[in-house]
């Protein structure tokens, strides 16, 4: 798990907020599609982010090598993306990543996809996403059929009062640091996770040296009753970031509401 400011880990923003996303993908069978930036648009809060697993097929039958297949698939799923949010790609703001289509002995695979798309909200994208249960779609090299998709992102905002050791005067860096110990955090507690979305809506320096944070926080294949107990419990602890071990004097986390 890292975070980086380039795409050699899913995406990093380019906005005023400081935003990050990143996934543990390992290196092999995964495919990328991506732009350069997604920035923010006046049509939603942020970019939308889901991630989405479904059970496929393909014919010509591709699953005898998993690279292909994943390649394949994932170009049919810009297609419907782009026919269904050409604006978005006009702009060149999304980012997919999808993950080693998983064999399932009898012809079908299991696939599972990462989604990142500007100037569209988090409810839209799920349902169209959802919305592929049953159809067909071309891909370069196979037509591709879609069983039942099933999207899982747990969403959650912090607001925390959090204190750095050592000081960090830099708001830019404390800020980027308090979302690193965030992730870490999420990470260790949930190694199944598919993608992470972190970004500070508002960071403000006290006088004392802590830093109030308000945080969005949205994981992929995690659901809100596991992500929020566990942001919670930060409370009265103290989380490791890259720069600074990061104790958390107060606050507490919400669900978010579309």
């Amino acid at each position: 798990m890292f975070f980086t400011k380039n795409l050699a880990a899913l995406l990093i923003f380019a906005t005023a907020a400081v935003a990050r996303i990143s996934s543990t993908v390992s290196a092999g069978a995964v495919s990328r599609f991506s732009n350069s930036a997604v920035s923010q648009d006046d049509t939603s809060s942020e970019p939308a982010f889901t991630s989405c697993t479904t059970v496929v097929s393909s014919v010509p039958d591709l699953s005898g090598n998993v690279q292909n297949a994943t390649d394949d698939f994932q170009l049919a799923e810009v297609t419907l993306l782009k026919n269904e949010y050409p604006q978005s790609f006009t702009d060149e703001e999304f980012e997919l990543i999808t993950y080693a289509i998983e064999p399932n002995g009898d012809g079908t695979g299991t696939a599972t996809t990462v989604f990142l798309i500007g100037e569209v909200t988090n409810a839209n994208l799920t349902s169209f996403v959802q919305s592929w249960d049953g159809i067909t779609a071309n891909g370069p090299k196979a037509v591709w059929t879609i069983g039942e998709v099933v999207c899982t992102v747990a969403r959650v905002t912090c607001n925390f009062v959090m204190s750095p050791t050592p000081a960090i005067s830099n708001i830019t860096d404390a800020g980027n640091d308090l979302l690193d110990a965030q992730g870490l955090q999420v990470v260790n507690q949930f190694p199944l996770e598919t993608g992470l979305l972190f970004n500070n809506d508002a960071v403000v320096a006290n006088a004392d040296g802590s830093y109030n944070a308000t945080s969005s926080l949205q994981v992929g294949n995690v659901t809100n009753d596991e992500l929020l107990p566990f942001a919670n419990s930060w409370v009265g602890e103290t989380i490791s970031g890259e720069e600074a071990q990061w104790f958390v004097e107060a606050g507490s986390c919400v669900e978010q509401q579309d």
